[in-house]
């Protein structure tokens, strides 16, 4: 028999209508309600109360005679709590409600002690920076789970709430097909404009953080700039009395008869979709819907860089972001938008297609129906947790981004839990994952600190367990899969770690290691990428509970691949990864400067960052070389990169099986390893898809260099074999053996094949 679906309260005070009102309007109308029996509760009559009824949505009328956050006073507090808590405790048992979901500062201080009163699960929505009355605080305490609309939002929570907070973006449900042209021509027929005019539009409700002032200076400067006749609608409310500021501001600045009020406006597509261009110059956005609007129906976007803008628009892919308060910067930015078709076009049409896929209303509504179940039930015997320190640039983190994808495209409920704060993602992750950022990472001062840093990491780590409601938690790379260890012991969960490198050549710190040594033994399995790891991890591990589990790799066609190419301007060596010394780019350079190639135009792209940086560039400024090497900062996508280099170089100290000559590989990129680089000289065998070269040897590595460079016929060859070389690791091939960690039966080290030519 199917389980009843949960019933989930959603009060509001009913008075007005935003954003947080819209978004949790489009949640409630994407529940699945055979899983899901959504009951809205509303204080009072208003804007709210008629959308309700002009939508045809049933909602309880619950008169109060207080809220509670109204008093400035803890007596105050006190006699609203006393007044308002027994009879909402008394509705919610009445209607058997499994969980309240409030969406804004009144309703979660209205509602979070009742909900506790009555044994009902909490979601606490925070759609807003969290406020800093202690009251908030206080009653913060009591959710079961905190859900935050960016990572921004997260971040200004408690620390003592972070270990229950996911980041769940707002849901949006745009209209199936936007006719652009139809919604210009009849916005220029409201304004009694002529056709060539160019429509920058203003979204959002008149508040001083907005920054609407700021709207009109810009605007004014980008007028300016124009060489057609321009209109700016503002459509939104006056909230904080700016209107006659903003008036008085185009009037001293000649644009009066350019500022067109049209007030508030729902739905709000047609008029999005009939402006040329959205200027966004809010700075602290808690998200910015707007933004995903726009983007949605077409609509260009120059934003601030700033709050939740960044978690949106990816600049100079999907928009512009300036710096923040900077007129010059917005009117710089809308000129060049609006006088570029191309540019226009191209940030347009990747918006246009992963906006909803990021921000779809179906998707947002699965993971909060996740994260329903999670508080209201016991653990999911389907459901993973992830572990790691961050989702920065490293091959660790490409692994789990993909793994992640890979188990929510097959229903899998997911969760990734990180030490850091969310921020810097280098890998997208699907919609459908839950994330969890403990806000935990960073530098001690000495050894107590450092002692304190760490328990606070395994409390909040252990309290995100809980949260997420997994049977399985699987930890990434040395320091943190101790974590993990000491986290997840007692809480009944299947704990499994993943060692990235070898351990024997890879130190944690004295500490760290003998930590290591003794937790690994504790986790139900401990797994590798390459033999020699597991063969160090057999020294303090038992043999029963090592696996060897290859890392998930997504294989281009060949077509793709041709497509994808850029043109470098002059043949490349390529070296990608982190800047520190494990990647021993001191040789790789000392190599270059040695390597006759360069005399026939050859250059080095090293793409990456870490603590080396400057120490590098420094040491390829005193070999002469610093004109013919090129640094990059991490991209998300390498395939162009690999599909147009001549050659990877990857002469690393000690690696496990690195997830860089993988890539490469397939993209039919040959290479030059070291012997020192774990699994790399396996997978490019004995002159079959690369050249080997011992550790820590510059001039056999400028040798081997040369030889690539001189022979063409070779470097096709040995290209040619790269992608049969690593079809072993195709994502379909590798997940049943990722699939084994969550369920006893883990394959042993001696079951498991050693990496060997295919």
């Amino acid at each position: 028999m199917a389980a009843a679906p949960l019933r989930v309260c959603f009060p509001f005070v009913g008075d007005t209508i935003g954003g947080s009102h819209i978004s949790a309007l489009t949640l409630i109308a994407a529940l699945d309600r055979t899983a899901v029996e959504p009951r809205i509760v509303v204080h009072g009559d208003g804007p709210l109360t008629e959308r309700l009824r002009a939508e045809g949505l049933d909602f309880e009328r619950l008169p109060l005679p207080r809220l509670v956050g109204r008093d400035r006073r803890w007596s105050g507090h006190l006699a609203a709590l006393a007044r308002t808590a027994p009879p909402l405790r008394r509705y919610l048992r009445a209607e058997a409600i499994d969980l309240v979901h409030s969406n804004d500062a009144r309703m979660h201080l209205t509602w979070a002690l009742p909900a506790r009163l009555a044994g009902c699960g909490h979601l606490w929505h925070e759609r807003n920076r969290f406020g800093a009355s202690r009251l908030a605080r206080l009653l913060l305490r009591l959710p079961g789970r905190v859900a935050a609309i960016s990572r921004f939002v997260a971040g200004s929570l408690p620390a003592s709430a972070r270990s229950r907070t996911s980041v769940v973006p707002n849901p949006f449900a745009p209209p199936e097909a936007t006719d652009r042209a139809a919604c210009r021509a009849a916005l220029l027929e409201a304004l009694a404009l002529p056709a060539e005019t160019a429509v920058v539009g203003w979204f959002g409700n008149l508040i001083a953080w907005k920054r609407p002032l700021l709207f009109v200076e810009a605007a004014a400067l980008l007028a300016e700039r124009l060489e057609r006749p321009c209109v700016f609608p503002v459509f939104g409310e006056d909230r904080d009395g700016l209107m006659a500021e903003m008036l008085a501001s185009a009037e001293r600045r000649g644009i009066a008869e350019r500022l067109r009020f049209q007030g508030f406006r729902q739905p709000v597509w047609s008029w999005l979709a009939g402006c040329d261009l959205l200027l966004a110059p809010a700075v602290d956005e808690p998200f910015g819907r707007t933004l995903v609007e726009a983007m949605l129906v077409g609509t260009p976007v120059v934003a601030s860089d700033a709050g939740g803008h960044r978690e949106i628009v990816a600049s100079d892919e999907t928009g512009l972001l300036v710096p923040p308060d900077d007129a010059e910067a917005l009117a710089e930015a809308g000129a060049r938008l609006l006088s570029d078709a191309p540019l226009r076009q191209r940030l347009t049409e990747r918006a246009r297609a992963e906006a909803p896929a990021r921000f779809g209303a179906e998707a947002h509504a699965a993971r909060v129906t996740g994260l329903y179940r999670q508080i209201c039930r016991a653990r999911d015997p389907a459901a993973v947790a992830l572990v790691i320190a961050d989702l920065g640039a490293g091959g660790a983190q490409r692994v789990v981004a993909t793994l992640a994808g890979a188990w929510a495209d097959r229903g899998r409920p997911v969760t990734l839990i990180t030490l850091d704060d969310g921020a810097g993602e280098a890998f997208a992750l699907d919609p459908r994952v839950e994330r969890i950022a403990l806000g935990l990472q960073g530098d001690s001062a000495g050894p107590l600190q450092a002692v304190a840093a760490t328990l606070r990491r395994i409390r909040a780590l252990r309290a995100a367990l809980r949260a997420s409601g997994a049977a399985t938690a699987i930890g990434f790379v040395g320091a943190t899969n101790v974590l993990l260890v000491l986290a997840g012991r007692g809480l009944g969960l299947r704990l499994a770690v993943s060692e990235r490198n070898d351990p024997a050549r890879q130190s944690l710190g004295r500490p760290w290691d003998a930590l290591r040594r003794r937790c690994y033994r504790w986790a139900d399995v401990v797994t590798a990428n390459s033999p020699g790891a597991l063969e160090s991890l057999a020294r303090w591990v038992p043999r029963p509970k090592l696996a060897l589990v290859d890392n998930p790799l997504a294989i281009p066609t060949a077509g793709e691949v041709r497509r994808r190419a850029e043109d470098f301007g002059a043949p490349t060596l390529l070296a990608i990864g982190r800047l520190d010394r494990q990647k021993a780019y001191d040789v790789l350079l000392e190599a270059f400067a040695a390597a006759g190639c360069r005399a026939q135009g050859w250059r080095l792209l090293i793409v990456g960052s870490g603590p080396e940086r400057a120490h590098l560039a420094a040491r390829a400024e005193a070999l002469g070389i610093a004109a013919e090497v090129t640094w990059r900062e991490h991209v998300a996508d390498p395939l162009p990169l690999y599909a147009s280099a001549e050659a990877l170089v990857l002469p690393s100290r000690f690696e496990g099986t690195p997830n860089v000559l993988l890539e490469a590989l397939a993209c039919g990129c040959p290479a030059v390893v070291s012997e020192t680089a774990g699994a790399a000289p396996a997978l490019v065998g004995d002159q079959e898809a690369g050249l080997v070269v011992p550790g820590e040897d510059s001039a056999a590595l400028a040798a081997a260099i040369d030889r690539l460079a001189g022979d063409p016929a070779l470097r096709r060859r040995l290209g040619a074999a790269g992608p049969g070389r690593v079809g072993r690791f195709a994502l379909e091939r590798v997940l049943p053996a990722w699939e084994a960690l969550l369920a006893p039966g883990t394959p042993k080290a001696s079951e498991a094949l050693p990496i060997q030519a295919p």
